[in-house]
């Protein structure tokens, strides 16, 4: 038996496509809270951001102190609520009261959601964790500094009736004393900021009481109202959701803030006793459980952060007071800001950030961290920055990169994963969250075993009884809860059999516990299956001459198919091609069929498809496929063949009112029809590989050949270089079902097109049955005038001169001799009778005309001459 071992991963990022099997950011349903800024004492008012970037199309609301809020987006499309603190007061002033504060965000397709803590000077964000990926045991990691500000700690509820127990690490300014827990029930959507003159960090926060079956989920924040970072000046609030303990993991990397002097603060939190902390493997000591080592990073410094158990590590960004003032354009520029790094066992493969529009932010970054060797395929807004990257000090398995981007949306892929932390900075001001942070569950392990080979993880086999074991890193789990998803009641147990009956994806959640009657340190963890079922069709001959062919069967209209066994009963497979298959048939046999064993990508096995076969000297040849409705042009041949043809028979083609072109014998032909306005038929006889012993006939098709569309007139222009060319087109039907499409106008559809002058033309006609023809090269013509010299001339009549006559305007010279052959005239202009300012005398004379014209943009000459009579 062979097993498919996996691990859960619960996938925290933003808007991210094609994730399938992963928990991320991504969701239909958030719950979030806005903890307490600095600027309610000052006087200046507070936004409350909250930022909504769709997956897909999608419509939902935003429901926050009785109010409700609409939103209808396309993918990728974004929606900014602000809540400005004068006008509706959402964030948390006060320490140890329960409110009513919590802002619940529902969808009816995926979103991706931000929050933002927003006053001029001093802001931060967060990404919103949707419900599917929220816990119920948390470490907070908060920051205190300055004076009077305290650090801040919110959690809210998604159910009624939640316990939680909180656990301060100092004391609180509501009087609860650092490590004494105590306990609050909320409703759900009812909040409960806790605040401390003391750093908060190492708070526990989590849900008890209930049963196993029933246990809670909460939100959790942490965060200051205003501080210092690293006794360097300029205060700032903090904001940040906790991700749930089962997350934390031991490797993390630390990459320096692009463009800061100040250096970065680095928290790392316990979450067991003994955690050794080292740095580009340099030991730094060793904390418990809640407790918390401070590391210090110059500027530009990145490294390796490592623990022996797991633990939560988070990066603050210092303040302008340490600033390097030497480099004045950046001695202004930053403030604090708070991002908890992900685990480098947890990497994401794609996802989309925005770099968010604050007031005083001029320059936005993103760190990104991948594994060496990978950097090639990172991809940012579908740029390759592959060459952006180079080796983290501490670790040559893994590069990192500062990119500058701009305010917005950017999308970044690597298959092979990254983690990576967007941030901007200006004057005094500044932000920072994780673009993506890997929540997976790294307590627990999941097997799953079947009877078959399967390929990957997180395999589920349609209709198959599966093997399903947990194993859990904490040795006083004795109680494992299944809920496949799928409707069927949940099961009890370290391993449990389970069969999904109907396609699908399902969300997959197993909870272990000490015990069924406590929430107290449980476990959870979902993740999600695809169950696929292999669905495909098989086509080829059904009926098949004995004992002599080899016939071809092709896989069609195939879903979740990768590949496939087959059995021939009544024959032989000869070859298998993955797509068809070639199989030899035997004697008669009415019965034979093909089976085809269908199995999925993952190797999941599927319901078998048969093809009945009749082996028969009777051979079923069914009618060709071909067009049947043909427009009558004798210069294109037709294509008409058999369907499913079988190598080795011969085709013997019949037809009428057409002529083969090519392809006798073949299952394929080539005809032309030569003829308009006839029917003609396409049919053929099929005999097998041994001659007359195996034949069949096949029906006949009629073929419909339309009449010829048109025929063409020109009229060319009457003078060069004139636009007073037609073309006529007299149709064989009624021009008002024609469609006519003429090169020169694709305005005019009309059968005449006037006003043309010399040039080439086309039209296309097109009948309402879709048949066209196509007339190309219509030529429109220029011709040289026709200039005519009269045989007579008359002064007193007009036109008063002698000269030549056209319907063209043209150019001359004319040369007048009497009939001695003296020269009466030249000019360039008629003669007017006159010699020497005097009248000539009747009689016959002689002319010469070199007259100059136009045709077709150049200019030519043409002499003529011959004798006229002057008359008076």
């Amino acid at each position: 038996m062979l097993k498919s071992k996996f691990v859960f991963a619960l996938l925290l990022f933003i808007s991210v496509e094609n994730v399938f099997a992963q928990n991320s950011t991504i969701g239909k349903e958030f719950w979030l809270g806005f903890m307490e800024n600095f600027g309610t004492e000052e006087g200046l008012s507070t936004e409350a951001v909250v930022i909504i970037t769709a997956d897909e199309r999608t419509s939902g609301t935003i429901n926050y102190l009785g109010r409700t809020t609409s939103f209808d987006l396309e993918k990728s499309e974004q929606f900014i609520l602000r809540i400005n603190s004068d006008e509706l007061d959402l964030f948390h002033r006060n320490s140890g009261r329960v409110e009513n504060k919590g802002v619940y965000i529902s969808a009816s397709g995926n979103i991706a959601v931000h929050a933002f803590n927003e006053m001029l000077r001093t802001a931060d964000g967060t990404v919103v964790l949707p419900v599917s990926v929220l816990g119920r045991d948390y470490y907070i990691t908060t920051h205190k500094e300055v004076t009077p500000f305290e650090s801040t700690l919110l959690v809210v509820a998604i159910e009624d009736n939640t316990e939680i127990e909180i656990t301060p690490a100092v004391n609180t300014i509501n009087g609860k004393t650092a490590g004494e827990p105590f306990t609050v029930i909320l409703n759900r959507g009812q909040s409960y900021q806790v605040k401390a003159d003391g750093d908060l960090t190492g708070s526990r926060a989590r849900v008890v009481g209930g049963e196993a079956e029933n246990c809670k989920k909460i939100a959790a924040f942490g965060g200051s109202k205003c501080t210092w970072v690293g006794n360097c000046e300029a205060c700032d609030v903090l904001y940040q959701q906790a991700y749930a303990v089962s997350s934390w993991g031991k490797r993390f990397v630390h990459i320096a803030l692009k463009e800061r002097t100040s250096g970065e603060l680095v928290k790392v939190l316990a979450s067991e006793d003994g955690t050794m902390v080292s740095v580009d493997g340099v030991p730094k000591g060793t904390i418990n459980k809640g407790k918390f080592m401070t590391l210090n990073f110059t500027s530009g410094q990145s490294a390796k952060i490592e623990t022996t158990k797991p633990a939560s590590v988070t990066m603050f960004s210092k303040g302008v007071g340490c600033n390097d003032p030497d480099i004045p354009s950046l001695s202004g520029i930053g403030d604090p800001f708070m991002i908890t790094y992900s685990p480098s066992e947890q990497f994401l493969k794609e996802l989309s950030f925005n770099s968010i529009q604050l007031p005083s932010i001029s320059n936005h970054y993103v760190n990104i961290v991948v594994k060496s060797g990978s950097q090639g395929d990172t991809r940012l807004d579908g740029r390759n920055i592959g060459g952006a990257f180079s080796p983290l000090p501490g670790d040559q398995d893994f590069q990192i990169a500062q990119i500058n981007v701009s305010e917005g949306v950017h999308r970044l892929v690597n298959p092979d994963g990254f983690a990576a932390y967007v941030y901007g900075f200006g004057f005094r001001e500044s932000y920072g969250f994780a673009a993506g942070a890997s929540l997976d569950n790294l307590n627990v392990d999941i097997e799953s075993a079947y009877s078959f080979a399967v390929e990957g993880e997180k395999v589920a086999c349609l209709g198959q009884e599966g093997i399903w074991r947990v194993i859990a890193g904490n040795p006083n789990f004795n109680y494992f809860l299944w809920d496949f998803g799928d409707g069927s009641p949940a099961l009890q147990g370290k391993e449990v059999t389970h069969q999904f009956d109907a396609p699908g994806t399902y969300r997959i959640t197993v909870s272990a516990s000490s015990g069924a009657n406590s929430c107290d340190g449980i476990e959870e963890a979902t993740f999600e299956v695809e169950v696929v079922e292999s669905i495909a069709n098989l086509t080829g001959n059904s009926m098949v001459c004995p004992e002599v062919e080899e016939v071809m069967y092709y896989i069609e209209e195939k879903e979740h198919l990768e590949e496939a066994t087959f059995q021939a009963i009544g024959g032989e497979v000869l070859e298998n091609y993955g797509d068809s298959v070639l199989v030899r048939w035997g004697k008669e046999n009415a019965d034979a069929k093909l089976v085809m064993n269908p199995y999925s990508e993952n190797g999941c096995p599927g319901k078998a498809v048969e093809f009945n076969v009749n082996i028969t000297s009777s051979l079923m040849a069914t009618a060709p496929v071909g067009q049947t409705n043909i427009c009558f042009d004798p210069e294109v041949p037709h294509i008409y063949f058999v369907e499913n043809p079988v190598k080795g028979r011969k085709y013997e083609w019949e037809i009428e009112a057409g002529d083969i072109v090519s392809g006798q014998g073949s299952p394929e032909v080539e005809i032309v029809w030569n003829e308009p306005g006839v029917i003609g038929e396409v049919g053929y006889t099929v005999y097998g590989p041994e001659g007359n012993t195996c034949s069949g006939v096949s029906p006949k098709i009629a073929v419909s050949v339309a009449e010829e569309l048109a025929e063409v007139f020109v009229t060319d222009v009457d003078c060069a270089g004139n636009e007073t060319g037609e073309i006529q087109i007299r149709l064989a039907k009624s021009p008002s079902l024609h469609t006519f499409i003429w090169n020169h106008d694709p305005a005019l559809n009309e059968p005449i097109a006037e006003n043309l002058g010399a040039g080439s033309y086309s039209v296309i006609i097109i009948d309402q049955n879709g048949c066209s023809q196509s007339i190309e090269t219509i030529a429109v013509k220029e011709h040289a005038p026709e200039v005519r010299m009269p045989t007579g001339f008359a002064p007193g009549q007009p036109p008063h001169v002698y000269q030549g006559v056209s319907a063209c305007e043209f150019s001359f010279e004319l040369w007048v001799y009497n009939r001695w052959g003296s020269l009466m005239y030249y000019g360039k202009e008629g003669w007017d009778g006159r010699f020497n300012d005097k009248l000539a005398p009747i009689g016959t004379y002689a002319y010469i005309l070199r007259y100059n014209y136009p045709l077709y943009d150049k200019t030519y000459s043409n002499e003529i001459e011959g004798v006229f009579t002057l008359v008076r």
